[in-house]
């Protein structure tokens, strides 16, 4: 009984092997956690923006979310609020644009060469919109900048893992 089950699973083994087609795997390339330093500033600060980008008038929950990751920074009351009014709009806008790739990607024709650059445009158009967000996020008093950066640096990065395709 021993020789059938082990010569039973061996089989089911190496279909399930043959099966397989070889296949790309993500490996991580920079882990945040271990080098934080080599995360780049422009996306931690990405991530960081859209993480608190809330609608202009926020339900409750939104604003408890929006506050929630605020407060561990430590801005002072007119750096929080300096914040929030930088990120006015913003999320109307990611919202507008993702309606947007939605419908293109639901309407265009198969094989529509223009996709792809009406797609080009809206993300671009969401990178201005978020560096739009970062440059006025230069308008924080200077503690609230330093106060911003090593947030970035030891909250953000350290959370963030870039990932590459082997052979």
């Amino acid at each position: 009984m021993y020789q059938r089950s082990l010569f039973v699973g061996l089989l089911a083994l190496s279909v399930v092997g043959a099966q397989t087609p070889p296949q790309h795997s993500l490996v991580p390339l920079v882990d945040g956690s271990k080098t934080p330093d080599q995360i780049p500033d422009d996306l931690a600060y990405r991530h960081f923006i859209l993480a608190i980008a809330e609608h202009q008038n926020p339900s409750q929950h939104e604003y408890k979310r929006r506050d929630t990751r605020l407060d561990p920074i430590g801005f002072s009351k007119q750096d929080h609020d300096s914040c929030i009014f930088a990120l006015a709009g913003l999320r109307e806008e990611l919202d507008a644009i993702e309606a947007d790739r939605k419908t293109i990607q639901v309407t265009a024709a198969p094989g529509d060469p223009g996709v792809q650059s009406r797609l080009t445009a809206l993300k671009s158009q969401e990178g201005s919109a978020i560096a739009k967000v970062r440059s006025a996020l230069r308008g924080l008093s200077a503690a609230g900048q330093a106060l911003l950066e090593n947030y970035i640096k030891v909250h953000v990065k350290t959370h963030i893992v870039i990932l590459g395709s082997t052979p």
